[in-house]
């Protein structure tokens, strides 16, 4: 990867702009009811570019199994430290 992209990545924007409002929050709440409403009920969920698995503790709540891929290595530590 390019190190201006690691660069990027590596300033922690990823999860702050879903989860504080505005349109990240909104991206973040259409994501969950368009996954929720395609996902049964429990599945196995891969995560390509999963980042710092924001979505992943939803998915892993609602009782999917979940694995996270992400080409920064800082994010699969933070994801794996995800609630299940």
């Amino acid at each position: 990867m390019d190190q201006e992209i690691r660069d990027f990545y590596a300033q922690g924007f990823e999860e702050e702009q879903l989860r504080v409002g505005g349109n990240g929050r909104l991206e973040f709440l259409r994501t969950q009811e368009i996954v929720r409403r395609f996902v049964g009920r429990r599945a196995q969920v891969l995560h390509v570019g999963g980042a710092t698995g924001v979505h992943a503790g939803w998915l892993a709540q609602d009782g999917h199994d979940v694995v996270v891929v992400d080409a920064m290595p800082s994010h699969v530590e933070v994801a794996r430290a995800c609630p299940g």
